[in-house]
């Protein structure tokens, strides 16, 4: 979604990215071609530019409206780019990638920011806090990191899952995230106090996760969970 819900974009084996009319459902404007298969999609905030990832290695910014590629892809990564997201104001993308690593742009000058951080394998999610100061990373290495988005050090210790973490995502003020797992898992972690709160949901793959309202979806949705301390 864009930030205001009005519009979505998604990404395809068909190796399109394409704008909906959230409202309506009808596809705005003309589709946006790559040469490989788009795995991953982000608007910015304000809904005007878009960041696919994709096979070709690269990552790429479009403009929403105009359809047009913004300046030359952005290279470095050595397998298919998995997983981005633009930080809050835009200036800065994170990707992850079938190469292991994390890396993060300047959306201004195309280079990469810092140094490259590392997984043990695929990096499958990636997820700025709010403010874009920490990162958050989720792998098919079994494990989800946190990382300063400035100095490229890992915060805290890697948190680990019985299998792939497929989504990560931090709540507005950052002091939280939450993953899911191939494992059956939703899980919530406080990053100040270094420790798993909230739920364990079972039964269900997590592929995407969101910090969202209360809605009728996710009510149902917790019918599933049980609080972590009593299958601790």
């Amino acid at each position: 979604f864009n930030h205001d819900g009005t519009k979505i974009v998604s990404g395809s084996d068909d190796k399109t990215v394409r704008v909906w009319d959230a409202n309506t459902g009808e596809q705005i404007g003309e589709a946006l071609q790559h040469q490989v298969r788009v795995w991953s999609v982000a608007f910015n905030h304000d809904g005007t530019k878009i960041v696919p990832g994709s096979d070709d290695k690269t990552v790429r910014v479009w403009d929403a409206n105009t359809g047009e590629q913004i300046g030359e892809a952005l290279t470095g990564h050595q397998g298919w780019v998995l997983s981005v997201a633009f930080n809050h104001n835009g200036t800065k993308i994170v990707s992850g990638s079938q190469d292991k690593t994390v890396r993060v742009w300047d959306t201004k000058t195309g280079e990469q920011i810092g140094k490259t951080l590392q997984h043990q394998d695929l990096v499958l999610s990636v997820a700025f806090n709010h403010n874009g100061t920490k990162i958050v990373s989720g792998s098919q290495d079994k494990t989800v990191r946190v990382w300063d988005a400035k100095t490229g050090e890992q915060i805290g210790k890697a948190l680990q899952h019985q299998d792939s973490v497929f989504s990560v995502a931090f709540n507005h003020d950052g002091t939280k995230i939450v993953y899911g797992s191939n494992d059956n898992t939703l899980r919530v972690w406080d990053i100040s106090f270094q420790k798993l709160v909230g739920r364990i949901c079972e039964k269900l793959h997590y592929h995407p996760v969101l910090i969202a309202p209360e809605t009728d979806v996710a009510k149902e949705a917790r019918k599933t969970c049980k609080p972590y301390s009593s299958i601790n």
